[in-house]
């Protein structure tokens, strides 16, 4: 399109009268979803696909006086469209300065290639009225940036303060909120300052709509934005009884453990089935009107109660002319209420929730409801005094796999072996100290013996015993050292060595980071020598690590039940674990501080002076990820214990477990057996053994190859090293 036809399509625009349409009118109307978007359902908006969707779209109109909309919500009921419909609107019929905000740069950038791109393509009334990206002797649109006449919408990212600034709009979109950090270029809270942006039109047609799916209760932007607002939740009639009221994540049953699960939610009031085949006539009943504003006044209760729980339907049309008294407009929708969510689904993924990362996310991406983070540290004594009568070092039965760690410190090496067994079940082999100087070899050399070692099986004293399959060593001090020593080792595939180090600092992005981050190369010098991405580095999720540990813990306080079996995810220790080490594991607790702003935020705190033996489970438990072990059900256990001959059956173990099919994966398809562990003298091109007298200053000694000739490499790694 040239500028001169854009410039007057524009003006005909300008002298004709604009429609008096609502967002959800002109969405009916005008919207055309496409194909490109990821939609089941392109072509033309219909409101019936999603009716719990019409009056959000309305408190976002123009005739809506209300000037903030607050939407906490699961993941996948399509609120985000709403943001997009509105946003259509202002530039089809009320134009203004706008600004939409997500997390990162690369939310930005995506949600310009799979939203606003095909928005604003397949909507012909959108279309016409956008500069395009390249039109001669003038500034066009671009990626993030898109101009209009009487107005333009930045597409801004929460972590970078400068697209925050320098900008006045009228309206404000903030999409996914939850991930936006505590702060952006040191001027404070990235939300503050986009919302700072509207104050030139705030009671002249400003609109600022918070989006997103929640975070941890009591630290969660969109849970305050709500709780502030007059909370409109979505009442539906039952079937049989008639009765209005919400549908909650505990009212809903199945009928079988097994797909098909026969997913439904039983009636508050009559107790009878509703069946997933009757929420089409639930949220269509009254043309989908159904939120209902359930605050609680704080200035009037007795005047201006709280809806009750239940309602018929006479009740029902009383309840909806509820007067917001000023509050914000706020709604809260869940999966179970939207058309675009199965019931079965949910059922699936709640029989999925079997630690706190996947209960975490199924209340938060499923329900749309705060995870409250259990950070208070067990209690060492407790723990100290009901520790397992285990004699250390041993292997459960039970429990076939090990992961190791190794915390670096100034002048010692502290490790700890654990093994892991169904259900994430966890217990301590073995732990010590190795001191020395960390500027010398010497400590390291003593690692290789421990890295060498089998740890004996508990009842079988004839089994060779179990290697590590994975170590993770601390690169959070003398990273140099720790990388050449992993390197000159055989790094993750060779030597079973993963160089580790912690990961964001910023609270919110620590909440929701994965347990175990990609492999990423990290350059480092050695001895005045740059080593160009020298070995891969892994990032670690120390928040979600620290939960995962402390529910553990608290599990293990709850002990083995009648049978002897003991609750999943438990930690096991031993005898040889005294008050020390526990009061090390339970050595912080997550606090929540105050700023100088004011504001509150969680943070792990350290409340004894050291913390080795935490770090070291979360390290051993960041193996575990690493080996996908989480992912392996019961049978898959069993099987593995067989193969490793932890049943006492008089056979060799199996060098070729599912576990190492596993891990192999991940390997990028290498053919060299894990527990072939080649000298320095292997990764250089013809180089022979070396003594350490003979070895290069500043270079790792190598060990004296043993007497007996090594194993001819076998054709699968084994990550079990046995």
């Amino acid at each position: 399109m040239s500028l001169e036809a854009w410039v007057g399509g524009i003006v005909a625009e300008a002298v004709a009268i604009p429609e008096d349409l609502s967002v959800a009118e002109w969405a009916a109307r005008y919207r055309q979803v496409s194909a490109e978007s990821g939609s089941r359902a392109p072509g033309q908006w219909r409101h019936e696909t999603a009716p719990h969707l019409l009056e959000i779209m309305e408190a976002m109109s123009p005739a809506d006086p209300v000037e903030d909309v607050w939407i906490i919500k699961s993941a996948q009921v399509g609120a985000s469209e709403c943001l997009m419909n509105a946003w259509g609107h202002d530039v089809h019929l009320d134009p203004g300065p706008c600004m939409y905000v997500l997390p990162s740069e690369a939310e930005a950038l995506k949600f310009n290639r799979i939203k606003l791109g095909p928005f604003i393509e397949s909507t012909p009334e959108i279309n016409e009225r956008i500069l395009p990206e390249s039109v001669k002797g003038s500034a066009g649109s671009t990626a993030t940036f898109k101009k209009y006449a009487g107005g333009f919408l930045v597409v801004a990212q929460a972590h970078s303060s400068p697209t925050l600034n320098m900008v006045t709009i009228k309206r404000l979109f903030a999409d996914e909120i939850t991930d936006w950090p505590d702060e952006a270029g040191k001027r404070g809270c990235p939300l503050e300052q986009a919302v700072a942006r509207t104050t030139l039109y705030e009671g002249h047609g400003c609109k600022r709509v918070y989006n997103s799916t929640p975070g941890i209760k009591g630290h969660c932007r969109v849970e305050a934005g709500w709780e502030a607002s007059d909370q409109r939740r979505y009442y539906t009639a039952c079937p049989h009884c008639g009765v209005y009221q919400v549908l909650r994540p505990e009212q809903l049953r199945w009928r079988s453990d097994l797909p098909p699960y026969g997913a439904h939610f039983e009636c508050q009031a009559c107790t009878k089935p509703i069946e997933r085949s009757a929420l089409y006539g639930m949220v269509t009943d009254r043309g989908g009107r159904l939120w209902i504003r359930t605050y609680v006044d704080a200035v009037d209760p007795e005047g201006n109660p709280a809806p009750p729980p239940l309602m018929t339907a006479d009740e029902f049309e009383a309840w909806r002319e509820r007067p917001a008294n000023g509050r914000a407009a706020g709604f809260h929708i869940w999966q179970a209420q939207s058309l675009l969510a199965t019931w079965e689904g949910i059922v699936k993924s709640l029989l999925g929730a079997t630690d706190p990362a996947k209960r975490k996310k199924h209340r938060q991406q499923i329900e749309g409801l705060t995870y409250e983070e259990k950070g208070e540290a067990p209690d060492a004594e407790k723990l100290y005094l009901g520790r397992a009568q285990r004699s250390l070092p041993a292997v459960p039965r039970d429990m076939p796999v090990l992961t190791g760690a190794v915390d670096v410190h100034a002048h010692r090496l502290e490790w700890a072996v654990y093994a892991w067994g169904d259900g994430m079940r966890s217990a301590l082999v073995d732990f010590d100290v190795i001191e020395g100087a960390m500027d010398a070899w010497d400590p390291w050399l003593k690692f290789d013996a421990v890295r060498d070692r089998r740890f004996p099986i508990e009842g079988l004293p004839d089994h060779p015993g179990l290697k590590v399959a994975r170590w993770a060593l601390d690169a959070g001090y003398l990273a140099p050292r720790v990388y050449q020593y992993a390197k000159q080792r055989g790094g993750s595939t060779f030597g079973r060595l993963q160089p580790i180090a912690g990961g964001s600092e910023d609270a919110r992005a620590a909440q929701r980071a994965p347990i175990l981050g990609p492999a990423r190369p990290v350059s480092y010098t050695w001895e005045g020598k740059a080593i160009k991405e020298g070995i891969d580095r892994r990032d670690l999720g120390t928040w979600p690590l620290k939960v995962l540990l402390y529910e553990g813990l608290r599990l293990t306080l709850q002990g083995a039940d009648e049978t002897g079996v003991w609750p999943e995810a438990s930690i096991r220790f031993g005898e040889k674990c005294s008050l020390e080490f526990f009061e090390q594991i339970t050595a912080e607790s997550l606090l929540t501080e105050t700023d100088r702003h004011g504001r509150s935020r969680l943070k792990w705190v350290k409340r004894r002076a050291r913390n080795e033996q935490l770090d070291l489970w979360c390290y051993a438990r960041a193996m575990a990820e690493m080996l996908e072990l989480p992912t392996l059900g019961p049978a898959a256990w069993a099987a593995e214990i067989k193969r490793q001959n932890m049943t006492g059956a008089d056979r060799q173990p199996d060098l070729f477990g599912l576990a190492a099919e596993i891990s192999r994966s991940s390997e990028a398809g290498s053919q060299s057996p894990a527990d072939r562990e080649p000298d320095v003298a292997d990764e250089r091109a013809g180089a022979g053994p070396q003594s350490a007298a003979s070895q290069p200053a500043g270079e790792l000694p190598v060990r004296q190859p043993a007497a007996a000739p090594r194993p001819k490499p076998r054709p699968i790694a084994n990550v079990f090293g046995d």
